[in-house]
């Protein structure tokens, strides 16, 4: 889309694995650049590869203070949770859980104040995405006929079950996609799981799988957008270019991180080690 200086926007983080300092360096000047007034991250805040618990704490202890910096100073920042971010508030392993502080890191994630699904410009805004064989299994029929409503009434149940302890395990489902055996959740669904059964009539925005770039798919009437550009495979070599969105009035735009900051993503990582 041709960005609109005179609209308001908001912008799509994907998922920051203990990345927070360098990714909101580029959120920070996209903030300066462009007419925002929300921010959204898409889960996943600890868990890095080879990341020793100092220094996953130094980074979730400044996450926490950018968030809350920035909340004072009037922006809109929500945050919905990921598949490794439930562990920690269950209390049970999952990829990357670093029990020794799991304490301390709930005690954080609290002080995000993350959702489960957010609604935005007509999308729904969650971790993974939500299969039309979760919704049919585990969640009320989204009520509405058309997508806007249908968008508003998933995020507000999605929300609801969050909120009931006894509906994470259904929130947690896990397909065969990422090494499960049930459906494929909000939480865990694969870009591939969600795009074989999206859920009917509602426009997705996602993180969770890692994508070289921030794509777009259109399955039948839906929209999906995957937006997991900074993680890293186990030897912390970059898999996506860092990329981010911008979304206004219901258009969607990509910024790449070197648009932002004159440098690439992959060069951004260059000396970045988790276990320092």
């Amino acid at each position: 889309m041709d960005y609109d200086a005179n609209s308001s926007s908001t912008l799509v983080v994907g998922d920051t694995h203990l990345k927070q300092k360098y990714i909101c360096a580029a959120v920070d000047v996209a903030l300066q650049r462009y007419r925002i007034d929300e921010v959204i991250f898409t889960g996943d805040y600890g868990d890095d590869w080879l990341a020793s618990d100092e220094v996953a704490l130094i980074a979730l202890r400044r996450f926490a203070q950018w968030i809350e910096t920035k909340r004072r100073e009037g922006m809109s920042i929500r945050l919905v949770l990921g598949n490794h971010d439930l562990c920690y508030l269950k209390g049970v392993e999952g990829p990357g859980t670093q029990f020794d502080i799991i304490d301390e890191v709930c005690d954080l994630l609290e002080r995000f104040h993350a959702e489960m699904a957010v609604e935005l410009d007509g999308f729904l805004i969650t971790h993974a995405g939500i299969t039309q064989r979760w919704i049919d299994e585990y969640m009320s029929v989204c009520c509405g006929k058309d997508k806007a409503s249908r968008v508003a009434s998933a995020a507000r149940l999605l929300n609801e079950m969050f909120a009931d302890q006894t509906c994470w395990d259904a929130l947690d489902s896990c397909g065969s996609g990422r090494g499960g055996w049930d459906i494929p959740g909000p939480l865990w669904a694969d870009l591939w799981e969600l795009k074989a059964d999206p859920a009917l009539g509602i426009d997705q925005i996602v993180g969770h799988t890692p994508v070289a770039q921030c794509v777009s798919a259109e399955i039948g009437s839906n929209q999906l957008w995957f937006c997991d550009t900074f993680s890293l495979t186990s030897a912390l070599r970059p898999i996506g270019n860092g990329g981010m969105l911008l979304v206004s009035d219901g258009k969607v735009e990509v910024l790449s991180f070197k648009q932002l900051m004159g440098c690439s993503w992959a060069e951004t990582m260059s000396d970045y080690f988790p276990g320092k």
